[in-house]
């Protein structure tokens, strides 16, 4: 279990710290976010996951566990789908919803927002970052953002996701799913290896210089027969090749509207920042070969378990597009099997298997039966990531209360206490204190100008999809100008009107809000990186970005304007903790809380923000 620190021993502080008066400044409108993705498949099969557990626990003889309250419902859900807690007036609104269905009502609402978009951009980022133990050189990291974000706005299916990743040729300046290609040098064996773990969940490296030791399927030549479909595959430097050639070979075609963030402070808020000016193309020549210090055996592109791709080099897909097809089939259940587990773990904290890459031969997997039937069904759904997000949401596996650690492993009858991830907690503090409203507000300000941009980036887009057009079409790759957007698909022209005296206005107030996320992507680096506990402790009571926060938000102020004390714990509460205190906690605060103070408010925020029930979900 966590050992964190109790709420009782937090809130005795606040007895201790002298009131003092403080100012309310006005408060500006709430900020809505978008609410225009596309919901996905609607349908789901949480019915087949909780009639399959019914049978499990019974048979383990564990009585039917009830689900958690609307309040632990709310809380999880939104942390697990949005990547941050729900503000107090969701918070209201949920816990007063009479609807019987108001549960699946809310899913479909997390699943349709733009922060759905941002914050599973930032996931889909952190599991390719992760599939090395070292940063790989060059790589663009603001681009690869924009790419996952493009692709989760518009509910991409896994499949097309894989190929972009894995099959794309492109400048990561202009194209971020070739980020990915970068991030492992262009070297053939990691590509492939890369891609093995992420999408089929498997990890065959220890067969790189010699057969599995414990895996018998997994040969030294298998390992290199994958690595064979990435041998015609090249990593560009502009220094070395040169601008015409990248120009020749990569056509711009603009930015994609579902590429640009919500984030707090926009695009400026990415952090990670850009990568060398480098590209992944495909070439006409090349091959691997086994690693030996005499024989040169030149090595065919053959699948997991050895099966040779007949006459590979004289189709019309390119070799690493024909892996991306055998790796996405519907005859390849290990694809979508590897995505399921990957989402029971991202969601759960429970895995068929316990890593997302530990599928095997010989592994235990953990209720298979349920596992297949879920890979089955989320192939049929055309790898809809919404689907089997809904399906395991909606499920009571989902929905069952928190337990201790190592507990209900097999039967999951309860959920493992997990801390939240890194952009759980920073996005869950920008919220709490609402300094998001605050930068939003800057953003509102000048709309105007967003507007003008959007209309201005739309019709450039369109120009450049054209030319782009012609220039693949003249170019090694024909096919690939079939895969250009379709330029009738874009946004239509906005109407705005601004004179030009009040464009030089808005572009100052427009400044600030990219000074303010540009602020954010620098807070956010250090929470992201691998500290140990005790650093990342005093990070997240003492650091400078909650303080600020703290300080800037329009929470404390909104508590401290509360006409009541009650109102003003209640408040507290449902801003942090997602609920209403209980009669201890209001006995233990009430007598610091009684007269209104921003200051005895930011010490309440601060406290409930260090507590295991904050922290943890």
């Amino acid at each position: 279990m966590l050992k964190l620190i109790p709420l009782s021993a937090l809130l005795c502080f606040l007895v201790f710290v002298s009131l003092a008066r403080a100012e309310v400044p006005q408060q500006p409108p709430a900020v809505v976010p978008k609410q225009n993705l596309p919901l996905g498949s609607t349908d789901h099969a949480a019915g087949v996951v909780d009639e399959y557990f019914k049978a499990v626990w019974q048979q383990a003889g564990l009585e039917p566990v009830a689900a958690v309250n609307d309040a632990q419902f709310l809380r999880r859900v939104s942390l697990a789908l949005n990547g941050r807690i729900a503000t107090a007036e969701e918070v209201r609104r949920f816990l007063n919803d009479p609807a019987p269905q108001k549960r699946v009502a809310k899913v479909d609402e997390l699943l349709t927002r733009s922060q759905y978009a941002d914050y599973w951009a930032f996931r889909l980022r952190d599991w390719i970052v992760k599939l090395r133990e070292v940063k790989g050189q060059g790589t663009n990291f603001t681009t690869l953002y924009q790419y996952a974000r493009e692709a989760l706005a518009e509910n991409r299916g896994w499949d097309r996701v894989a190929w972009d990743l894995l099959a794309t040729q492109g400048n990561i300046a202009l194209d971020g799913r070739v980020n990915m290609g970068i991030y492992f040098d262009g070297e053939a064996n990691e590509f492939a290896d890369a891609g093995m773990r992420l999408f089929l969940g498997k990890n065959i490296a220890c067969a790189q210089c010699h057969d599995h030791p414990f895996e018998e399927p997994w040969s030294q030549q298998s390992y290199w027969g994958l690595a064979a479909f990435f041998a015609r595959t090249e990593m560009w430097d502009i220094n070395v090749v040169g601008k015409d050639k990248f120009d020749e070979r990569f056509p711009e075609i603009g930015r994609a509207e579902a590429s640009i963030s919500s984030l707090p402070g926009g695009d400026a808020a990415i952090d990670g920042g850009g990568g060398e000016n480098r590209a992944v193309a495909d070439i006409e020549k090349g091959e691997v070969h086994i690693p030996h210090p005499t024989e040169k055996v030149v090595v065919m592109p053959a699948t997991l378990g050895g099966r040779v791709i007949e006459q590979v080099d004289e189709q019309k897909l390119t070799r690493r597009e024909q892996f991306a097809e055998w790796l996405t089939s519907r005859e390849n259940r290990a694809f979508s099997r590897a995505a399921v587990n990957r989402l029971w773990l991202e969601l759960t904290g429970h895995g068929f298997v316990p890593k997302f890459d530990g599928f095997s031969p010989n592994a235990h997997v953990r209720h298979e039966a349920l596992l297949d039937r879920l890979a089955d069904q989320f192939a049929a759904r055309h790898y809809d990531l919404k689907w089997l997000m809904r399906t395991i949401v909606l499920s009571k596996a989902f929905q069952v209360p928190l337990g201790e650690e190592g507990e209900s492993e097999d039967t999951w009858h309860t959920l493992p206490r997990r801390l939240l991830n890194s952009d759980q907690w920073f996005d869950s503090v920008l919220r709490a204190t609402g300094e998001d409203r605050r930068i939003y507000q800057i953003g509102t300000e000048v709309a105007q100008l967003i507007d003008i941009e959007q209309n201005a980036r739309v019709d450039r887009r369109r120009r450049l999809l054209e030319i782009g057009e012609q220039k693949l079409l003249a170019g090694p790759f024909p096919h690939l100008a079939e895969r250009l957007p379709n330029r009738n698909d874009l946004p239509a022209t906005l109407v705005v009107s601004c004179a030009e005296e009040q464009k030089v206005i808005l572009e100052s107030r427009r400044k600030a809000y990219a000074d303010v996320g540009r602020w954010l992507a620098g807070q956010r680096e250090p929470v992201r990186r691998e500290m140990s506990a005790t650093s990342q402790a005093l990070l997240r009571m003492n650091g400078a970005f909650q303080a600020t926060c703290l300080t800037r938000g329009f929470t404390a102020a909104e508590i401290a304007a509360a006409p009541t004390v009650g109102a003003r714990l209640n408040l507290a509460f449902q801003t942090i903790l997602g609920r209403l205190p209980n009669e201890a906690e209001i006995a233990a605060i009430k007598p610091t809380m009684e007269e209104p103070s921003r200051e005895r408010a930011e010490d309440l925020l601060w406290a409930l923000m260090q507590t295991t029930e904050f922290l943890t979900f």
